[in-house]
């Protein structure tokens, strides 16, 4: 049985329990940081960490155990999330949910404190739970597609040949958005996963990987809280939302499930495991019926 603890990421006691940094912790954002949650579920696990190439030789050696029923994957501010989540999904055969640690801008500390390294995974096999992976993009609008001229994989050139940043500026505009608000407005790829875009010395920047094809889409404000919401209030759960959420959500969640606000979500969809922004990713436990 293995722990599953999440704190701020000022937290300054030692945590042996499976976890990361988040930006706050639903129903304890109004204690003063230094906080520390554990989920209530110990489940029946492996337990992975090192860097990405140790934690994909060390998985791929449980790629036949059927025993195997989801994966939890925490990433610790590496870089090159998506390629590593693209290999893991490539032969670990099963619904993969998870985010990128939270860091201390006041100290600059990575947050993936509870075992180092690049990332860390955390295989269950309880059979006394059944396993619901989901994810919600609550950025419902979508309004067409568009093809980016990208550099480096997550720098934003242009938008069908027009200069990013002004192209970007008019259509927040268009909508209403401020011009330096990235997080109602967004690009999404063919999965419906999201990019959270920044301007980073005069260029637009994405904290995930981006395609040659998105979709534009936005969120209104009076929708935000709503849908964030309804998607974690729920049991035996803990979603991962993105820490640009948190931002635009206008009160407190109030809710039982543990729901996290990390750099970056871990969202699976058709089969296969995407890194994303702005996003929601839920894993539930469901005790079985024993009788059956």
């Amino acid at each position: 049985m293995i722990p599953i603890a999440f704190y701020t990421p000022d937290y300054n006691a030692q945590s042996d329990c499976f976890g990361c940094a988040s930006y706050g912790i639903a129903s304890n954002d109004a204690e003063n940081g230094n906080v520390i949650k554990k989920f209530e579920i110990e489940p029946e696990a492996i337990e992975i960490s090192g860097t990405y190439e140790q934690c994909l030789v060390q998985a791929e050696k449980h790629t036949l155990d059927s025993r195997i029923k989801a994966a939890i994957v925490l990433l610790g501010n590496a870089g090159n999330e998506n390629e590593f989540i693209h290999r893991l999904s490539s032969f670990l055969k099963c619904p993969i949910v998870g985010g990128s640690a939270a860091m201390n801008f006041a100290t600059n500390t990575k947050g993936l404190i509870s075992s180092g390294g690049e990332a860390n995974l955390l295989l269950v096999i309880d059979e006394q739970f059944d396993i619901e992976v989901s994810f919600r993009n609550i950025h419902m609008h979508v309004l067409s597609n568009h093809n980016l001229e990208i550099d480096n994989s997550r720098t934003l050139l242009k938008i069908d040949g027009c200069d990013a940043v002004e192209w970007l500026s008019d259509m927040k505009h268009i909508y209403g958005f401020s011009e330096t608000d990235f997080e109602h407005m967004t690009f999404s790829d063919e999965n419906n996963v999201n990019a959270h875009l920044r301007m980073e010395n005069g260029l637009i920047v994405s904290g995930r990987d981006l395609a040659k094809n998105m979709k534009l889409r936005y969120v209104n404000q009076n929708e935000v809280y709503e849908s964030v919401h309804s998607f974690c209030d729920d049991h035996n759960a803990i979603v991962f939302g993105c820490a640009g959420l948190r931002g635009i959500i206008d009160r407190e969640i109030v809710t039982d499930t543990l729901v996290l606000f990390l750099f970056g979500e871990v969202c699976f969809t058709n089969n296969h495991a995407e890194f994303g922004n702005l996003m929601l990713s839920k894993i539930k436990f469901i005790k079985r019926d024993i009788s059956d």
